[in-house]
């Protein structure tokens, strides 16, 4: 999941930074009335800076993402190494190997950027949850990971601090130097291409989605279609980047606006996107009808 703040909603980005401010004016206001150090909640306030261009999404609401997590980071603590900072609640240093994050958090965002081809010079941030249930509580909808890229930030659930959430989420930090506001079957897809974990393909071409669907937030991120969309996003960005590589990918993702998609695609993949999805729906029902065939083979030769 990543936090997107395209150009056409520009407004709603600096009408975040003005909540901002006001905040921390309210904020240090109350903390010198009260006489609670300030630093925790302006801590939560950095960490907080991100767009509120994600409005249009189920369950998200202006302004209430700050209140939330600066809520929730505050009682925070935070531990550093090279330029990498983990911020985590008190007690989950016993239960998470902070270390073993931090190392991979830097062996992934190098090969990230052997992979994209520049380095991500700002410090990045870390911060971790006990379970994805705060973390959805102040997103708005159920997430287990968030980008936030305006802080070059990573917000994850510890289940989903491993070395493949943790790469999902820094390569939406990647790729959002390329393109701020893709529709979601190239944001997510490239992500989960880039995580390298297995997922399961749809078995029967009915399982699988219209194309137009997935270019659709409330149908890609709805509940009940969240994991099928992420997987059928992840097999078809492999696809395209088997078949045409990974140069012609990127041009193409920089260009992939929300408004045009269809001829952008056209464009640089010389067939239209329909096509493709259809071809690639096809390829992999054939390559998992093959492994099936397979299994049953390497079984029947074991019986025998």
């Amino acid at each position: 999941m990543v936090n997107r703040g395209p150009l056409g909603l520009l407004w709603r980005f600096w009408l975040a930074e003005a909540m901002l401010a006001l905040m921390i004016a309210a904020l240090l206001v109350v903390n010198i009335l009260w006489g609670v150090p300030a630093a925790p909640f302006l801590a939560g306030l950095v960490i907080g800076r991100v767009s509120t261009s994600r409005l249009g999404l189920v369950g998200w609401k202006p302004g209430l993402f700050f209140y939330r997590l600066t809520r929730l980071v505050a009682r925070f603590r935070s531990i550093r190494a090279g330029r990498v900072s983990v911020l985590f609640p008190p007690g989950l240093d016993g239960s998470v190997a902070l270390d073993a994050i931090i190392r991979a958090a830097e062996e992934e965002r190098d090969d990230l950027a052997r992979r994209f081809g520049f380095r991500i010079r700002r410090r990045l941030r870390i911060v971790l949850f006990p379970d994805g249930r705060e973390l959805s509580g102040a997103f708005g909808r159920p997430v287990r990971g968030l980008a936030l890229v305006p802080a070059n930030a990573v917000l994850l659930a510890a289940e989903a601090a491993r070395r493949e959430g943790l790469r999902h989420e820094l390569a939406h930090l990647f790729a959002a130097r390329w393109n701020l506001n893709p529709p979601p079957l190239f944001q997510e897809g490239l992500a989960v291409w880039l995580e390298g974990s297995a997922r399961d393909a749809p078995a029967t071409a009915g399982q699988w989605s219209d194309v137009a669907d997935l270019l659709e937030d409330r149908h890609f991120f709805s509940n009940d279609q969240v994991d099928r969309c992420y997987g059928q996003a992840g097999i078809f960005t492999g696809f395209l980047i088997r078949r045409f590589g990974w140069d012609r990918y990127r041009a193409f993702y920089r260009k992939a606006r929300r408004s045009g998609l269809p001829r952008a695609f056209a464009k640089h993949y010389g067939m239209p996107l329909e096509v493709a999805w259809l071809r690639c729906r096809d390829e992999s029902l054939a390559m998992a009808r093959l492994d099936r065939r397979l299994r049953e083979d390497d079984l029947f030769r074991l019986r025998a």
